[in-house]
């Protein structure tokens, strides 16, 4: 399921930022129309006696149709699906040098809820029902957003006077983009005899302890209106197919599990049941083999990374730590790259850019495509590190020391406060080789090092990071598929159980070549805004060091009986 695709490839379609009007049954105004009504009369009446009304307010609401269908064994394991509509009101009081924003535990952002309990939007396009759902928090927001200012006020008087300290807000031109109805269709009979068809490949192996093959559907629909005079709507969907089947190894009971996930933004990518079937059987093929993988022990020293393995190191190492509110946030973030603009912090020889206005590669949808972000400010393509050199951070509009506007990444699942996030990351490299190139040279590195072999990481499952100050400044990687390959003859076995880790800058700094080739690996991405559709474009690399640490696990006794599909 792979794709090995060229970066000349990418193609840069626009995204349609000017649409021609909705026809005028287009039931989506409704929503739009009431959120304009109740946000002017807002801006227009609110005010507290004695104190001073909003200079800023935002309304965004999110509407999401989810279909999920899960088949196990051969039968439809769980069927889930629903429509939800939630609300946010963002309301802030003072002007952009100072506001609430930032006072204490107080967000310009919040959602309706009652409680603990979220509490959705009416699902049905009455004015009235909406409008009274969006009074309702904006009331509570605008009564917590002059009490936070008053407290950022008092806060204001205890700090050391900073003549270069960034304002709280930027400004954005105002921007007016309706994006066509998107129909979702999805055949549930037909995916249902899909599903139980392929989740039944695994009964064919008794060594199979669990395995499950599910389908995910869910459209989204999202209005953003402010103050500034933006009205947007966008549509999106998010595809997924993901199987996964579990075992335990017999020579030491090491639990082990392999799964392919397939993240898709448009169903006309989806592949058809015989190529879904072909990955599968190549699923289970790496999983039986992995069983009787001997066991890497910590390992230091050369390795080479697929495409994906590459794409996900530099976002965890890299692209989280360009996001703007952490060049600002000295008491939470650990600040890695403020203040490096136009310095050299990774080889030369490598460029790194996100693009969310990309919207396919090679023909095929990408995740982190999107018009306008959460902030109603258009996206755009950034230019991150180029040849090595900082040229700027991604930036919402939260404004630090170091860049003012925002560049349209102030991205936010409807449920958290926007941020400055990565859309689509795109890694490439000024000296491409091919890929028996960088093998040949992984095993000259070993040879000259005086390794006895050097490691192929060819699929991960995915990674995290730490950005804070309070913690170690790293990052982790869970690979699945690890090959160790003799640095004198070239011939690989695949190991198993243990993870990559490592700190930013050094394990970054120690890569020295990579593959003139790419791949698109669409995913999603949990952050402090939320978990959102995103994306990486990037080749193989060949790092000098990289370290592998054992997997975490508990070693357990396998089942005592065999399956009951192995006893047909």
């Amino acid at each position: 399921m792979r794709r090995l695709l060229s970066l000349i490839c990418i193609t840069a379609l626009a995204v349609p930022l000017a649409a021609d009007e909705p026809p005028p049954e287009d039931e989506r105004l409704i929503i739009l129309q009431a959120m304009r009504e109740e946000l002017d009369r807002s801006m227009n009446e609110l005010e507290i006696e004695d104190f001073e009304g909003p200079y800023f307010m935002s309304y965004l609401v999110t509407d999401e149709r989810e279909t999920r269908i899960g088949a196990a064994n051969g039968a439809i394991a769980q069927e889930r699906g629903g429509h939800s509509r939630v609300g946010f009101v963002e309301v802030r009081c003072g002007d952009m040098e100072l506001d609430n924003s930032r006072a204490g535990s107080g967000m310009p952002l919040l959602f309706l809820y009652y409680g603990q309990d979220y509490s959705p939007l009416p699902i049905e396009n009455e004015p009235i029902a909406l409008r009274t759902a969006l009074w309702q928090i904006t009331d509570r927001t605008y009564k917590q957003a002059v009490q936070d200012h008053l407290t950022r006020q008092g806060e204001e008087v205890m700090r050391v006077e900073q003549e270069d300290r960034p304002d709280d807000f930027s400004p954005a031109e105002p921007e007016r983009h309706i994006d066509p109805p998107l129909e979702v269709e999805i055949d549930e009979d037909l995916w249902r005899g899909r599903l139980r068809r392929l989740s039944s490949l695994f009964n064919e192996h008794d060594w199979i302890e669990s395995s499950h093959v599910t389908l995910r559907l869910e459209a989204r629909t999202q209005w953003c209106v402010n103050s500034e005079g933006s009205e947007i709507v966008q549509e999106a969907q998010d595809w997924t197919i993901f199987a996964e089947c579990t075992t335990t190894a017999p020579e030491d009971g090491q639990p082990l599990s392999h799964s392919l996930a397939l993240n898709f933004s448009r169903p006309e990518d989806l592949p058809g049941e015989e190529e879904l079937a072909e990955s599968i059987e190549d699923l289970i093929s790496e999983l039986e083999a992995l069983r009787s993988a001997p066991v890497l022990d910590p390992y230091t020293g050369p390795a080479l990374l697929a495409p994906d393995v590459t794409g996900v190191l530099f976002h965890e190492a890299i692209g989280h730590r360009l996001e703007g509110e952490r060049q600002r946030d000295d008491d939470q973030s650990g600040q890695t790259f403020a203040g490096k603009i136009g310095d050299e912090i990774i080889p030369s020889f490598i460029s790194v850019f996100d693009d969310p206005t990309l919207v396919e590669f090679d023909g095929v949808g990408i995740n982190g495509r999107y018009g306008f972000d959460q902030e109603g400010v258009r996206a755009h393509r950034v230019s991150l590190i180029e040849n090595g050199v900082l040229q700027t951070y991604l930036m919402s509009r939260t404004p630090n020391e170091y860049v003012t506007q925002s560049n349209g990444h102030g991205r936010s699942d409807g449920l958290h406060d926007p941020e400055a996030r990565m859309g689509t990351l795109i890694v490439e490299s000024s000296e491409p080789l091919t890929y028996e190139e960088l093998r040949e040279r992984l095993m000259e590195v070993c040879r000259e090092e005086g390794y006895e072999f050097g490691l192929i990481v060819h699929d991960i499952e995915g990674g995290y990071t730490n950005t804070s100050n309070y913690g170690f400044q790293a990052f982790a990687e869970h690979p699945r598929i690890v090959y160790r390959v003799d640095a004198e003859t070239g011939e690989e076995e695949l190991v198993r159980g243990v993870d990559i880790v490592g700190t930013p800058l050094s394990s970054i700094n120690k890569i020295v070549a990579m593959g003139g080739h790419s791949e698109l690996f669409n995913g999603f991405c949990g952050s402090g805004s939320g978990t959102l559709p995103q994306a990486e474009i990037a080749p193989w690399s060949l790092s000098l060091e990289v370290e592998f640490q054992r997997s975490s696990t508990e070693n357990r006794r396998p089942p005592l009986l065999s399956p009951p599909f192995a006893l047909e």
